[in-house]
């Protein structure tokens, strides 16, 4: 059931005539109640002979994707950017709004609805039609103002915003020149 490492850590059971398999699902695991809420979640699964297994997976109604052994790891760093750096994010925003003197115990009802919402989109949407922001719409100004005001987070939010920048690239909704500055903007050049 691990995410980072592949079936290639069974190396010995061919030799025994067993086969073994790795399937990781893609689901937090806050805490041991979890199971409960696994019926609608994905599996990866890999390892050799997978039609051995496969069956099994189908009969028991797990949503499975196969994986090449070799990707776990990237696979493993995907799920980390979907999940825990999600809550890395939130943690950053609670700490601008915290500077803002935000009430603290209304930041995370606050942030809540705007990052359900934020998934939400991307379901309706997908990835690339579920951007909002400064960056999407073209605000060279408001993306130096944030980095003139976000302290030890400008590297983090510039980073991000050359991802968004990729995604706005894609969409095709600005001109070059916009893209252009807004990159320059990120990179404080």
């Amino acid at each position: 059931m691990s995410g980072s490492l592949s079936s290639n850590v069974f190396f010995e059971l061919e030799e025994k005539g067993a086969h073994g398999y790795s399937l990781h699902p893609i689901f937090p695991f806050p805490d041991r109640n979890v199971y409960k809420c696994l019926k609608n979640a994905y599996f990866t699964i890999e390892g050799k002979n997978l039609e051995l297994i496969i069956g099994f997976l189908e009969k028991i109604s797990i949503n499975y994707i196969e994986i090449p052994s070799y990707c776990k790891e990237k696979y493993h760093a995907a799920m980390v950017f979907a999940s825990n750096y999600i809550v890395a994010l939130a943690k950053i925003s609670k700490e601008l709004l915290k500077q803002c003197d935000f009430p603290e115990d209304k930041i995370e009802k606050a942030l809540y609805p705007l990052m359900i919402s934020a998934v939400e989109n991307i379901k309706e949407k997908g990835i690339e039609g579920a951007l909002t922001g400064p960056i999407v719409r073209g605000d060279v100004g408001t993306v130096k103002k944030h980095l003139q005001n976000i302290g030890e987070y400008k590297q983090i939010y510039s980073l991000l915003g050359e991802v968004a920048l990729s995604i706005t690239v894609e969409r095709r909704n600005l001109d070059s020149e916009k893209l252009h500055l807004l990159l320059r903007a990120l990179r404080e050049e």
